[in-house]
């Protein structure tokens, strides 16, 4: 597939679409306690399988197969007991005063909101800067990948909501969306670049960094920060199960003759970008080249 980007012509104000794009800031949060890069390279490198049984503080597979099992097809909704799943301790911790949002607030946060502006202010602290407040009025753009309907998850640890769980606050409406967690990131930083959501389905973080690079190239933005995120709510994953996409085994059998569906995950990680010429005239530290 070609981008709508790679067929516009050159453009006659010096812009080059073949500048090198640098990565100079990282974080993440990965199953498996990945809470770092170093420990997501030692996890790569050495072939480590994160994936595991759901914890029964997420949900009960057995207790929902003998509520479901009639209705829905037992062997493929039993799928729903593996995949790659976050610690409670890495979903359950977020300081809201870093970012100062209310408790009550980031308590009608989606997950996936509180991981992003998490895991985006390491990588921006990753850069170097030691004082965030530098950022503000800058020309960073922000690119965020993920599903755009987020909101599922607000009741995560209950499989059967309660009254209380179905009030509706008025940061529901904020706290739901993508678009709103891509927008949030812009406005906790203060950053003045370009800033939008993606979601293309399991391509949403690569289709991100794609828009961002484009984006320096273009300079439209002097740089960006590009994150990725997904949390596994108990709908989707049943709608995932029952319609015959999940691995039966809970492993991806990629490009395999043995393969029988996949396994999902959740996590979030960002990245910081910036020309490559202008991350060695700014002597940034470079990860990597895109």
């Amino acid at each position: 597939a070609t981008s709508c980007t790679d067929n516009m012509s050159e453009p006659s104000d010096g812009v080059n679409l073949g500048t090198d794009i640098a990565i100079v800031g990282m974080a993440c949060r990965f199953p498996g306690d990945i809470n770092d890069v170093e420990t997501m390279w030692d996890v790569l490198s050495n072939k480590k399988d994160v994936t595991s049984e759901v914890e029964l503080g997420r949900w009960d597979t057995d207790a929902l197969l003998c509520r479901l099992g009639e209705d829905l097809d037992p062997f493929l909704l039993d799928r729903i007991r593996f995949g790659g799943f976050l610690s409670d301790r890495v979903v359950e911790s977020f300081d809201a005063t870093l970012f100062n949002i209310s408790e009550v607030e980031a308590q009608r946060m989606d997950p996936s909101q509180r991981l992003l502006l998490t895991v985006c202010r390491e990588a921006l602290l990753d850069t170097g800067v030691t004082d965030l407040i530098t950022l503000r009025g800058s020309k960073m753009g922000v690119y965020v990948g993920g599903p755009g309907i987020i909101g599922d998850n607000s009741n995560i640890y209950n499989q059967i909501p309660d009254l209380q769980s179905q009030f509706m606050s008025s940061y529901d409406a904020t706290g739901k969306t993508l678009s709103v967690a891509a927008g949030r990131i812009s406005y906790v930083f203060g950053l003045q670049g370009p800033c939008m959501a993606v979601d293309t389905a399991c391509s949403s973080s690569l289709v991100a960094l794609h828009t961002a690079s484009r984006a320096l190239q273009y300079k439209d933005c002097d740089s960006a920060i590009v994150a990725g995120v997904n949390f596994l709510a108990l709908k989707g994953s049943i709608a995932c199960a029952t319609a015959g996409m999940l691995s039966a085994d809970g492993k991806c059998h990629t490009f395999d003759e043995g393969a029988n569906g996949y396994c999902r995950g959740e996590g979030c990680g960002a990245v910081v970008l910036k020309r490559l010429s202008d991350a060695i005239r700014d002597k940034d530290e470079i990860h990597a080249v895109v």
